[in-house]
């Protein structure tokens, strides 16, 4: 994929032009998940904020890149989970939740585990 097909695959699904197959989680949900389980497993007092979702989403689809192979649905989901990081950041992070589980989801659509690499095995 070219770098323009990156980034308009990215915004057509933030734009809801592509299925995201009624996504149920939000990054809000999502967020205080995570926080109870960063408190519970390690003590640490983190508070995480849906754009720290986000962003983490980035990490997790840059590690898959990196350990994987190079699909390109990995590129377009780290151009539009670091859209969303951003948006959300300037918004004071009450808006689009839907938009972000879209993206979830649309990522979950395409992906599969063995696409996803470094040989990690579920139990």
């Amino acid at each position: 994929m070219t770098p323009e097909e990156i980034l308009k695959t990215a915004s057509d699904i933030a734009e809801g032009k592509r299925d995201a197959n009624g996504a149920e989680n939000s990054f809000s949900f999502i967020a205080d998940l995570w926080t109870v389980y960063l408190r519970e497993a390690s003590g640490m007092e983190a508070t995480l904020l849906p754009s720290d979702v986000a962003q983490m989403m980035v990490l997790l689809k840059v590690a898959r890149s990196v350990c994987g192979s190079p699909h390109p649905d990995h590129y377009v989901d780290q151009a539009g989970y670091s859209a969303w990081a951003g948006y959300l950041r300037n918004t004071g992070e009450t808006q689009a939740d839907a938009m972000l589980t879209q993206m979830a989801a649309a990522a979950e659509k395409r992906g599969s585990a063995a696409a996803w690499g470094c040989s990690a095995k579920s139990d």
